[in-house]
């Protein structure tokens, strides 16, 4: 009885030891099996935020993702500012130098070892202040003699102004706003820098004429016909510019899963 007591309480000790720890660091993990990336740095800061790089190599484009982490329990959780989902994934190990998480239904698990304090250099600063950027900027806003629309799910940014529709391409470096128009071209239709964002309100300097405007939140986003029209032409043009893509490298390379609105696997 004594022996099952200590043996409790040591295990009590260690749960409230390993989920009270400090995350905050800077992170590295090799591929899981199977995993043909180099390698992912995972950057914890001690105000809730979190970056992630996943550097592939083999000069392909890398992928990077910004949010918030908490910790319940053995759980931690990354709510992507960027992709608007929670994944979750389960901790152990950990003993302030290295950790490992396990994602469930993918069954991989990564092996993270600290690296260095878990600080945001101006480059990740800046990425993180355009995608919070991004999400705020969600609905519908009303300014002098037009309205605005913002569709982050797909980065779709819709202009009403003077009788016209304008329809784009939209994303942030930090504070800086930039539409893009859907063509081969991509010539800019409106650029300029947010300040005094809020939820009912944000203003923005045009680089154009340097002048301030004031946007007023005009609801959630509610699309009008051809507004509906335009989104399902993009995404059926990105559909199949991303599967011919796909086939060009064989099908082969492709195991396909079948996930929910959030990305998450269903099983």
């Amino acid at each position: 009885m004594r022996i099952s007591v200590i043996i409790l309480i040591l295990f009590l000790f260690t749960s409230e030891f390993v989920s009270a720890q400090s995350l905050v660091g800077k992170w590295t993990a090799p591929p899981a099996e199977g995993q043909a990336f180099e390698q992912i740095i995972l950057n914890m800061a001690k105000d809730g935020r979190y970056t992630v790089l996943t550097q592939y190599g083999y000069n392909l484009e890398n992928e990077y993702d910004v949010g918030t982490y908490s910790l319940n329990g053995n759980t931690l959780n990354f709510f992507s500012t960027r992709y608007g989902n929670v994944t979750k994934y389960q901790l152990d190990s950990f003993n302030g130098n290295s950790f490992n998480l396990s994602h469930d239904q993918l069954g991989l698990t990564w092996n993270y070892s600290l690296r260095a304090a878990g600080e945001f250099d101006q480059s990740e600063l800046t990425t993180l202040k355009a995608w919070e950027n991004y999400r705020a900027v969600e609905g519908q806003w009303k300014f002098p003699d037009g309205m605005v629309k913002f569709l982050p799910a797909h980065g779709l940014a819709f202009i009403h102004y003077n009788n016209q529709l304008y329809f784009g391409e939209y994303g942030f470096d930090g504070d800086h706003l930039t539409i893009k128009e859907v063509s081969a071209e991509k010539n800019t239709i409106y650029s300029g820098k947010i300040h005094s964002i809020t939820a009912k309100q944000y203003q923005m300097v045009s680089d154009a004429d340097n002048e301030n405007t004031v946007y007023n939140f005009a609801g959630k986003l509610e699309l009008t016909e051809d507004e509906i029209t335009l989104t399902g032409q993009y995404l059926t043009t990105m559909h199949r510019l991303n599967m011919s893509i796909i086939g060009s490298m064989g099908n082969d390379r492709m195991v396909w899963k079948k996930v929910d609105r959030y990305g998450n696997l269903i099983d």
